[in-house]
């Protein structure tokens, strides 16, 4: 082989290995980011939801501790076990003087085979028994399994909005929902000490959410709000009051 024809082997197999380089470090792409072909190929997937009532007594402010604690010790574990298992996830958060109440509820979005394994972890927690028996929780309870009336990625978004924020909100409001559990795990680490007592519990719990907000009030508008923005081109927004 003469020296052209090795420099020109040499120059077609560095391409070659560059491109393959950069093909494994690319960005992930819409379709990446699309359900497994297992999961897609499920019919059962399915919105399902977990839904706890917080106790709130007249003339008191809702106990914002029990949310934090449903979350990072009932919820996170379920997160962790089943990480692969669940296409999109959320929490959604709500206290109104009304029928509903204090509410914490959990919705993730999977097949019925794995929605059935995770709605039997959280009826199987202990940290929840103990807290309907302390009458801290007026209720706690999970969809079927079986449960199809919510078969799009859509479907727990506001239908109100266009059909194309429909389908890609769930993935930022999962990312909002990581992001809020991932304060709330940094916050309990600091100052979190074993204990049984569900009392003490709740206002470690407590604490960890005047953590939280206090992280939300000082860098909110930045670190959230700023760069949300930024990503849309800081096009100005109307607002709604």
């Amino acid at each position: 082989m003469t020296n052209m024809k090795k420099l020109l082997t040499l120059v077609i197999l560095l391409s070659v290995t560059l491109l393959a380089a950069c093909s494994t470090n690319t960005p992930r792409t819409m379709e990446s980011l699309n359900m497994s072909a297992a999961l897609k190929a499920d019919e059962s997937v399915a919105w399902r939801s977990c839904t706890f009532r917080v106790a709130w007594p007249e003339q008191t402010e809702p106990n914002w501790g029990v949310d934090l604690l449903l979350a990072h010790r009932v919820v996170g574990p379920v997160l962790e076990k089943f990480d692969n298992d669940i296409h999109r996830w959320r929490f959604h958060r709500r206290a109104n003087r009304d029928a509903a109440g204090h509410q914490f509820t959990f919705m993730f979005y999977t097949g019925t085979s794995h929605a059935r394994d995770i709605i039997a972890q959280i009826e199987q927690d202990e940290l929840r028994q103990q807290l309907l028996e302390e009458n801290l929780l007026e209720v706690a309870a999970c969809d079927s399994p079986e449960d199809m009336l919510r078969p799009l990625i859509s479907d727990t978004s506001d239908s109100n909005w266009p059909d194309s924020v429909q389908k890609h909100w769930p993935s930022y409001i999962m990312g909002v929902s990581s992001l809020w559990l991932g304060l709330i795990d940094e916050a309990v680490a600091s100052v979190r000490t074993e204990t049984s007592d569900i009392d003490q519990l709740i206002q470690q719990y407590n604490n960890a959410n005047q953590t939280v907000t206090s992280l939300w009030q000082e860098y909110g508008e930045h670190a959230f709000l700023h760069h949300l923005n930024a990503i849309f081109g800081y096009e100005q927004l109307l607002i709604r009051y």
